[in-house]
C-alpha cells in the first residue's frame, strides 16, 4: 500500500527516564508494547508497563507454572541494571508469558532508590497483564516494511550507536527544536535502544551536524532520557545512520491475558542457537482435561511456509500417531508467531500429544530452525535442561528424527490450551423425593437424634428442599 511521506503514531505513551541504569532496551520494549496494546483497544493512553519487571526476570530465571522449563537457568555476566539487553532475548521472555506487567506491581522508582531491591518470583508469571502473540524482527534496511509495521503495530524498537559528537547540537537538553542525529561510521557498535514512532521523508539533510547524510529523510524517535532531552524527549535520526543499518527493528503484538489458560513450553533459556533442518516437534502431556487451540513458534528468516500438525497416540516418533489437526501458513517476517488451529483438539488429563512443524523457504534457501541449548558467551551463561522424548529435529522426517532433548536441548515450540468447562447444572432437573438416613429410631427421654435428609436425584436443581 502507499505509505505516507510523513507520519507520527498517535499511540505514543508518556516519556520516561531510565536513569541511572542501562535499561534502555527494557524501556524501548515496553514503549513498543504499550503502543500496540493501546492501538488494539486493549488499554487506553494511560497504560504503563513495568520496565523493571522484564529487566529483572531476563536474568533471574523462574520455572513456568507447568514446570516445562524446570532446570533452565540464565545468569548474566554483569549486573542486570547495567549490562544492557537484546530485543530478541526479550522476545523469548515475553513469549514465555514472563510479563508484561503493570507498573504498579514493579515500580521502577523502587530500584532507582535501591539498586539491591529484588522482585518476588511470583511476579514472573503471576501478574501478567497481556500475552505476547506475535513478534516481528525486520532489518532496519527494509524501510518500507518498518514503516508499514509501525502503521499496523504502533511503534518499533531498535538501537543505534549513541555519541554526542554525531548530534547536530551536542547540548541536547532544553532545546526549542528536536535534535538530529547521524553517524556515518559503520564500524561503531550499537549501544542504546530507542523507539521509532514515525518518520519524515522530507526531513532536510541540512538539519544534521558536521556529518550530513546523502539524502533527506529521518525517523522520529522516542527516547528514555526524560522530557528534558531534545524537545519533549523526541529526536530525529537519519535513514542513513550507519550503526542502525546493521540492526533489526522489533515489533510486539499482544492479545488479552485470558486468551489461553495454559502455555506448554520447554524453552526457558536465552540461547540464540539454531540448526539447518526442515522439521521440528515437541511432545507434551496434559496436566488436566483441556482443549488445544493454538501453537507458537519462531522463524529466523522471512518468507517461510510453515505447516503445523497435531498428533495424538504417538508411538516411536512425534508424527507416528493419529493426525488430529493441521494448518499451513505463510509467515512473511522473521520472529515469533501464534497460529490458531482450525480444529481445536480435546485432550484428557495425562494424554500425550505432539506438535510437529515443517518449514519451507519461499525463495528456496536453507531453513534455519531455532532451539534452546546451553551456551556461555560474553553476555550470559544459559543452561538448558531437558528430558528424553521432549523435542525432535529432522532434516527429512520421512527417514528419521533426532531426539535433541537427549542432549539437554529443546525446540522453541509452544502449545496453548484452555481448560474444559464443567457442564452447567440443568435447571430442568426437578426433585423426585427426599430420603432420611434412618427409617426408625428409639430414644431414651432427654436424648437427641440428628436425622440427615438427602434430595433425589443428586443433580436436582433445588438441593435446599426441607
Amino acid at each position: 500500500s502507499a505509505l505516507p511521506e510523513e507520519y507520527t503514531s498517535p499511540y505514543v505513551t508518556s516519556i520516561k527516564s531510565q536513569s541511572p541504569y542501562g535499561t534502555c532496551w527494557a524501556f524501548a520494549a515496553m514503549a513498543v508494547s504499550e503502543s500496540n496494546i493501546w492501538k488494539k483497544g486493549l488499554a487506553d493512553s494511560s497504560i504503563d508497563l513495568a520496565e523493571w519487571q522484564i529487566a529483572y526476570f531476563l536474568g533471574n530465571s523462574v520455572t513456568d507454572p507447568l514446570e516445562g522449563t524446570k532446570g533452565d537457568q540464565v545468569v548474566l555476566k554483569n549486573n542486570y541494571l547495567h549490562i544492557g539487553g537484546q530485543q530478541r532475548l526479550t522476545t523469548f521472555r515475553l513469549a514465555s508469558w514472563v510479563g508484561v506487567t503493570d507498573e504498579k506491581y514493579a515500580p521502577y522508582s523502587t530500584v532507582v532508590s535501591d539498586a539491591t531491591a529484588t522482585l518476588d518470583t511470583s511476579l514472573a508469571y503471576g501478574k501478567d497483564s497481556y500475552h505476547l502473540e506475535n513478534a516481528y524482527w525486520i532489518p532496519m534496511t527494509e524501510q518500507d516494511q518498518i514503516k508499514q509495521l509501525i502503521l499496523e503495530c504502533g511503534a518499533c524498537a531498535t538501537a543505534y550507536y549513541d555519541s554526542y559528537t554525531y548530534y547536530n547540537d551536542p547540548f541536547t537538553t532544553d532545546t526549542e527544536e528536536r535534535v538530529a542525529y547521524y553517524c556515518p561510521d559503520e564500524t561503531q557498535t550499537v549501544n542504546h535502544a530507542i523507539t521509532i514512532i514515525g518518520w519524515d521523508d522530507h526531513y532536510s539533510r541540512e538539519n544534521f551536524g558536521t556529518n550530513k547524510p546523502e539524502a533527506d529523510g529521518a525517523w522520529l524517535c522516542k527516547n528514555s532520557w526524560g522530557t528534558s532531552f531534545s524537545k519533549d524527549g523526541l529526536f530525529y535520526i537519519s535513514y542513513e545512520d550507519a550503526s542502525m543499518a546493521s540492526e533489526d527493528g522489533y515489533f510486539f503484538d499482544y492479545g488479552k491475558v485470558d486468551n489461553y489458560d495454559h502455555n506448554y513450553q520447554y524453552d526457558g533459556g536465552l540461547s540464540r542457537t539454531y540448526a539447518y533442518a526442515a522439521d521440528t516437534a515437541n511432545v507434551y502431556t496434559t496436566v488436566s482435561d483441556e482443549i488445544l487451540k493454538a501453537v507458537g513458534f519462531y522463524t529466523l528468516d522471512p518468507q517461510y511456509i510453515c505447516t503445523v500438525e497435531v498428533y495424538k497416540d504417538c508411538t516411536e516418533w512425534p508424527d507416528k500417531g493419529t493426525l488430529v489437526s493441521t494448518v499451513t501458513v505463510t509467515e512473511p517476517y522473521a520472529g515469533y508467531h501464534t497460529v490458531v488451529l482450525p480444529e481445536a483438539v480435546e485432550l484428557e488429563k495425562g494424554e500425550k500429544y505432539s506438535i510437529v512443524i515443517s518449514y519451507k523457504s519461499v525463495n528456496g534457501n536453507s531453513v534455519r530452525i531455532p532451539y534452546d541449548a546451553s551456551v556461555d558467551d560474553s553476555f550470559l551463561t544459559s543452561t538448558s535442561a531437558a528430558e528424553p522424548g521432549q523435542s525432535y529435529i529432522s532434516v527429512n522426517r520421512k527417514y528419521y528424527w533426532t531426539d535433541i532433548s537427549e542432549d539437554g536441548e529443546n525446540c522453541r515450540i509452544k502449545a496453548f490450551t484452555d481448560l474444559k468447562e464443567t457442564p452447567p447444572v440443568d435447571p430442568t432437573v426437578k426433585v423426585t423425593g427426599i430420603t432420611l438416613n434412618r427409617t426408625s429410631a428409639s430414644l431414651v427421654k432427654g436424648k437427641t437424634l440428628q436425622l440427615t435428609a438427602t434430595v433425589a436425584p443428586e443433580n436436582a436443581m433445588n438441593q435446599a428442599v426441607t
